[in-house]
């Protein structure tokens, strides 16, 4: 299949088949370049047919910050788990932490075993939720207005309760950053 237009079709289908598709197995199905199919992304792209990502392309926009809670925990849920369980490791016993809203703090709260005399600080419901099931770690939920998409609280952070409370780390992620 090498003509331009049958080509697009096909990734235009199968896209809408899978919800998001591989350079490298577009490659294989048409048997051209990796070069020509990132040419037919960028062209795909620019006609607002699909979302290039990294090594493929999606139908879904990857850069709304905004997604539900529940659908973001399923992106990335096998490199969110890896970062959850190395940043688990570096909790020490008796350690007060902050942890943030995000699906990847989640992954990290799920993957703090027990360590005695814990205190985690967070506004986070998801996170609040993993740790109740770890009857040695003390949960402190900050309150303010419910932004249900991330399923977090923000405002005002409770400054008196800042002021008496040493935090060992903070742990909070980004979705994206501009240099």
């Amino acid at each position: 299949m090498s003509n331009l237009i049958e080509r697009h079709q096909h990734i235009i289908e199968l896209i809408k088949k899978e919800g998001s598709i591989k350079v490298t197995d577009l490659c294989n199905d048409l048997n051209v370049s990796s070069v020509t199919i990132r040419k037919d992304l960028q062209f795909l792209e620019d006609k607002k047919m699909l979302f290039r990502t990294h090594g493929g392309a999606t139908l879904t926009n990857p850069y709304i910050a905004d997604r539900h809670v529940d659908e973001k925990v399923t992106l990335q849920a096998n490199e969110k788990q890896r970062i959850g369980e190395y940043a688990s490791s570096l909790v020490e016993p008796n350690d007060c932490i902050l942890i943030a809203s995000g699906t990847t703090v989640q992954f990290f709260a799920k993957n703090i075993f027990a360590k005695e005399g814990l205190t985690v600080v967070t506004s986070a419901l998801n996170v609040a939720l993993e740790l109740i099931h770890h009857q040695s770690v003390e949960v402190i939920q900050l309150g303010g207005l419910m932004r249900k998409t991330s399923a977090s609280v923000t405002g005002m952070c409770m400054p008196k309760l800042f002021c008496r409370i040493f935090l060992a780390a903070n742990f909070f992620l980004v979705w994206m950053v501009s240099i």
